[in-house]
């Protein structure tokens, strides 16, 4: 699980400082404040540890020139982006680093070359223990190794891959429902960017017998699991899988009786129905970045699409817990006070939540929003969901000036 990221010159941001990350954080704020540049920061490691961090090459395979320039804040082609991730490797590999390993954090800083081709400039990886104390740091620059033990950067750039290869992104905009889909041969690793994969992933994954379950629930079939979900959203009774001409296709069955093809069922269906999938599908120990699930949700499903999350963070298969990491860019008002009504019901561990402000202030900062063992939070800034207040009073001092010139006109 990741547990910090900061970013340096990467878009908006000049110096993030430290953003802490939990198994379920959301991040709320005004439009263009940063919010998508964490992901994409994150996405941009995930394509360089695709290809390998100390090979040139490798890099300008993963990030395109065009790519690294539309990152660097104000495309100042001199300056150098910096992405720091820190996380919690799994046991496995905390054997494999030093021993006493608890946290590795990588320090990754790339820019263009005079040519204005991409550049690594540097890599740091520190290895810390349970107090935090560095008990390694293992350095590249330019490519070349400043530590000589060449089977200690084998083994990081390993752990490395793992921790950023299992970031799956499902961006906000998805694709239009189809009729019926063809359906992969093996389960597919997540749902496609635009959530296209979806009802395909559904489909193999409920013919490969995968179960789950929530916490100490009974384990149910996949497709069963992601109808139960759908259907506490309030949106349908559930779904079901049918073979259809090329696969399968997708039926909704309407809470007042009826059914519908997943095309003709309604657009809010089609827009969650992707991050449902997602947050059970993806493999265990994934971090799943959300953006805006909320979009075309009444608010009472906003509201259950928190308890929709959480469901997922409890998840298990196969007996062990999924271990899944779930990063939400929002802007849902419903969604935040169902979180935090759970763990004011001691449902959820408030310790399990981070919530962050980003106030769009140029360049961008963020604020961690506190919240207690109530789910209370301790530090509103101003006008998060706009000033409420403001509009009451403005509302009842028109209402009463209207009521004030009918009677006058009436005298």
């Amino acid at each position: 699980m990741y547990t910090t990221i900061r970013l340096r010159n990467v878009r908006a941001w000049a110096d993030s400082g430290d953003i802490a990350l939990a198994p379920l954080t959301l991040f709320y704020g005004a439009n263009g404040a940063g919010k998508s540049s964490i992901a994409q920061a994150l996405d941009a490691l995930a394509r360089i540890a695709d290809r390998g961090f100390t090979d040139p090459a490798a890099l300008v395979a993963a990030l395109p020139a065009e790519a690294v320039r539309d990152m660097i804040r104000d495309r100042e082609p001199t300056r150098l982006i910096g992405i720091d991730l820190a996380w919690q490797p799994d046991a496995s590999m905390q054997a494999a680093l030093v021993q006493g390993a608890r946290r590795l954090a990588v320090s990754v800083e790339l820019g263009l070359d005079p040519a204005g081709r991409p550049r690594l400039h540097g890599l740091h990886w520190t290895v810390t223990d349970k107090a935090d104390r560095p008990l390694r740091v293992v350095a590249v620059h330019d490519g070349h190794p400043v530590d000589k033990d060449a089977a200690a950067i084998d083994v990081l750039a390993a752990a490395t891959a793992a921790a950023v290869g299992g970031f799956v992104m499902l961006g906000p905009l998805r694709a239009r429902p189809r009729r019926s889909y063809a359906v992969p041969a093996r389960v597919p690793a997540d749902v496609g960017p635009r959530g296209q994969g979806a009802v395909p992933a559904m489909a193999a994954a409920d013919r490969a017998g995968r179960r789950l379950s929530i916490g100490d629930g009974a384990a149910r079939g996949f497709a069963d699991m992601i109808s139960d979900r759908l259907a506490t959203l309030g949106l349908v009774a559930g779904v079901d899988l049918v073979d259809a001409p090329g696969g399968v296709a997708l039926i909704a069955r309407g809470r007042r009786g009826g059914q519908a093809p997943f095309a003709e069922a309604g657009f809010g269906l089609s827009q969650v129905l992707p991050a449902a999938v997602a947050a059970f599908l993806v493999p265990a120990g994934s971090t799943l970045w959300l953006e805006q699930p909320e979009l075309h949700l009444h608010a009472a499903a906003q509201a259950a699409l928190g308890d929709l999350l959480i469901d997922a963070l409890d998840a298990r298969e196969g007996g062990r817990a999924r271990r899944l990491q779930i990063l939400v860019e929002t802007h849902s008002e419903p969604l935040l006070n169902r979180i935090q009504r759970r763990i004011a019901e001691a449902q959820l561990a408030a310790d399990r939540v981070a919530v962050h402000w980003c106030p769009g202030t140029v360049p961008a900062t963020i604020e961690r929003l506190e919240m207690d063992e109530t789910g209370e939070i301790l530090n509103w800034p101003d006008d998060v969901f706009g000033d409420e207040m403001a509009d009451v009073t403005a509302r009842a001092v028109a209402a009463a000036a209207r009521r004030k010139a009918r009677r006058e006109g009436g005298a």
